[in-house]
């Protein structure tokens, strides 16, 4: 951690306010005002003397909260890293459940919890805090050590998968770069599955022969004589549900008129229609003029919330981007170039991806006038787009020479219709007669620097400066 950098811990004596941090990023190189991943820092309390001085952390339920990890986790990683004994205890105060034993100066507490942060919470290929853990396979059950009784208490595991849900990166563990005894911790303390796996538990409806809590509560509510008040005699489920807002059409179109003008590009439709990620995407390019750093977090944060893969999240990007004004293509990829960069250009197979996604939009625009418009100018966005580096050759050719493989991911992404399975007739020989004169020329370049290679590995070794000399 860089000497300029605000420490992760502070030391307190009594109230403290702590500051807010990026996580996963320096707060004094950050320059997105609106970067969204945000933690505290950790409060931290020396209490005891002699062998039982303890180093207390008095906010560690909320720190762990916004890092989205079992707080118990922060003060064993500590711990196994510094040489420490940790203690957590769920049921105590929540100043009082997680500490370490002993004393240690705060910058290494800091850099200790830093670490965590890096290893443990942020993706190391996309730096976004989007790590999601899947255990996988019971494991037999060992023993939890010392100060562990009132821990994570789900059974232990043989591997724990895990997955960036903004980049798609994939991993596990036994992977990743941890410190080995903080590893065998959170297969012996696994964390909990994610939400989207756990199976919703189905309540059996009061109809049946089974008796419920619900329905025995109901039965003593209304006297003891089995008769329970349900109202327009109802037989729903064995809990009513109580809706705490109105849900009707004329309600949600009189809540959207109190959204401010400036925002209303942002919300879904008031009549309920549904809204493909695509158009969320367009609705937020809309609704203010939007910096790279903010476009890359929404992008991140549709994927996250839609679990789209990267080939989806590409889908998604060009549908964003160009999907309903196909004539701002070349516009639309200058302005947005960090965003191709980081999703497209920099993950393995999604420039062709890209290709074909662009393939797909031109084949489903109804304007012949539009079309016609796009083929003039597209060999020269290729050529832009090559020429920075946003684009290789190896991408373009097999795009090119691969033209009964369109993609279809874009209907996973969010929209509806069969996607891009037919775009490569007619549509996709036109655009690869817009563009072949670009890729000869990319192949003309290429068998040169070639040649040009072979040449030079041809050519005689230069002369040493005393050899020069000695002709002379």
């Amino acid at each position: 951690m860089s000497s300029s950098s605000t420490s992760y811990v502070i030391q307190t004596t009594g109230k403290a306010t702590p500051k807010e941090l990026p996580i996963g990023r320096d707060a004094n190189e950050l320059k997105d005002a609106f970067y969204r991943y945000k933690m505290h820092q950790l409060i931290i309390q020396v209490v005891g003397k002699g062998k039982m001085i303890k180093t207390v952390m008095l906010n560690l339920t909320d720190v762990a909260n916004e890092l989205k990890v079992p707080a118990d986790y922060i003060p064993h990683y500590m711990a196994k890293t510094i040489g420490a004994t940790a203690h957590y205890d769920e049921k105590k105060p929540e100043r009082e459940r997680g500490s370490i034993s002993g004393e240690y100066d705060i910058s290494k507490l800091s850099e200790v919890l830093q670490k965590f942060v890096k290893a443990f919470v942020v993706c190391p290929n996309c730096n976004y805090p989007e790590l999601q853990y899947n255990p996988v396979g019971a494991a037999k059950p060992s023993g939890t050590g010392k100060g562990a009784a009132s821990e994570n208490t789900n059974a232990a595991v043989k591997n724990i998968k895990v997955k960036c849900m903004s980049c798609g990166w994939k991993s596990d563990v036994k992977g990743m770069d941890l410190n080995e005894k903080f590893r065998r911790y959170i297969l012996n303390h696994p964390p909990p599955k994610p939400v989207s796996m756990v199976k919703p538990v189905v309540e059996k409806s009061a109809t049946t022969t089974t008796t419920t809590t619900t329905s025995s509560s109901s039965k003593k509510s209304s006297g003891g004589n089995g008769s329970s008040k349900e109202s327009n005699g109802s037989s729903g489920g064995a809990a009513a549900t109580e809706w705490l807002s109105d849900t009707s059409k004329e309600a949600v179109k009189k809540r959207a008129e109190l959204v401010p003008q400036n925002l209303q590009a942002l919300v879904a439709s008031a009549e309920g229609e549904d809204v493909s990620f695509a158009q969320i995407l367009r609705n937020y390019l809309n609704g203010a003029k939007r910096n790279s750093e903010e476009v890359i977090t929404e992008v991140a944060r549709i994927s996250s919330q839609g679990g789209l893969d990267p080939d989806k999240r590409t889908a998604l990007i060009v549908d964003g981007f160009i999907g309903d004004n196909l004539k701002a293509f070349g516009s639309e990829v200058v302005k947005n170039r960090a965003v191709i960069e980081k999703y497209v250009t920099e993950i393995k197979g999604q420039q062709v991806v890209f290709l074909r996604e662009v393939e797909r939009c031109y084949a489903e625009e109804k304007s012949d006038e539009v079309k016609t418009a796009f083929r003039s100018k597209l060999k020269d966005v290729l050529y832009w787009m090559q020429n920075e580096g946003l684009l290789e050759e190896e991408a373009v050719f097999e795009w090119y020479e691969k033209a009964d493989t369109a993609t279809a991911a874009a209907p996973a992404a969010g929209k509806k219709g069969t996607g891009a399975g037919g775009a490569a007739g007619k549509a996709g020989k036109q655009m690869r007669e817009a563009v072949a004169d670009f890729v000869k020329w990319l192949k003309e370049a290429e068998e040169e620097e070639g040649e040009d290679d072979e040449e030079e590995g041809e050519k005689a070794p230069e002369k040493t400066l005393d050899e020069e000399i000695d002709d002379l």
